[in-house]
């Protein structure tokens, strides 16, 4: 929503992968891009505060790079669930 409302992109790339860390998201766009407040929610930046907060209760990370005239990039690891991670140790068949 916000590549369309504010970054003037005319590309955009969205890719989800299955990682050995977790679940990984990148999003990144050759718009005007912007500068991130170290606070966002304090900088008025409510959209990157949702994101954040989003991340951190599934204990995940985000970083945001983003330089004026350069685009912006948002990657999001999501770690896997500590089941998740001992079933995918385990040799046995599961049900899916």
């Amino acid at each position: 929503t916000n590549m369309l409302r504010h970054a003037q992109a005319h590309n955009l790339v969205i890719r989800l992968q299955r990682t050995a860390e977790g679940l990984a998201l990148s999003i990144h766009d050759d718009g005007r891009g912007f500068v991130p407040g170290p606070h966002p929610d304090n900088a008025g930046q409510r959209g990157l505060a949702g994101m954040q907060d989003r991340v951190t209760a599934l204990q995940g990370r985000l970083d945001i790079t983003s330089h004026l005239g350069a685009g912006t990039r948002i990657e999001a690891v999501f770690p896997w669930a500590a089941r998740t991670q001992q079933r995918a140790r385990s040799t046995a068949a599961h049900d899916l």
